[in-house]
């Protein structure tokens, strides 16, 4: 039996997947307009992280009957040369932490620590 099947054993309701453009978002919640018209979605993201997508921006929308969830924003293209192992978290303001897949971390933007500006020479 698949995973999806485990999942989803005794729903009744069917799954499907759409995307959207985001119009707004609120708090944990993006409105998003897709095939099914406009909708308020809950956001599903991994523990730890939060995060609030721009405006018209390609939601990728799961939906069962009433229920629909942002799962992500999909990126069609980037300018970012990532590498198998890496992790680049951004900002649309320029601020950037790049975990490189040999053990750099490279931090782009003003640091703070504490509210206190860091100054390297």
């Amino acid at each position: 039996m698949r995973l999806s099947e485990r999942l989803f054993k005794g729903r009744t309701g069917a799954l499907f997947c759409d995307t959207g453009k985001v119009t707004n978002s609120i708090k944990s919640r993006v409105a998003a307009e897709g095939n099914g018209g406009t909708s308020m979605l809950s956001m599903v993201a991994p523990a730890g992280i939060e995060y609030m997508p721009d405006r018209y921006e390609d939601a990728v929308i799961l939906s069962e009957d009433d229920r629909r969830l942002l799962m992500g924003i999909r990126k069609n293209n980037t300018d970012n040369d990532l590498k198998a192992g890496e992790l680049l978290l951004y900002s649309k303001g320029g601020a950037k932490i790049y975990l490189n897949n040999d053990g750099e971390i490279r931090i782009t933007g003003t640091v703070f620590i504490n509210d206190v500006p860091l100054e390297v020479d």
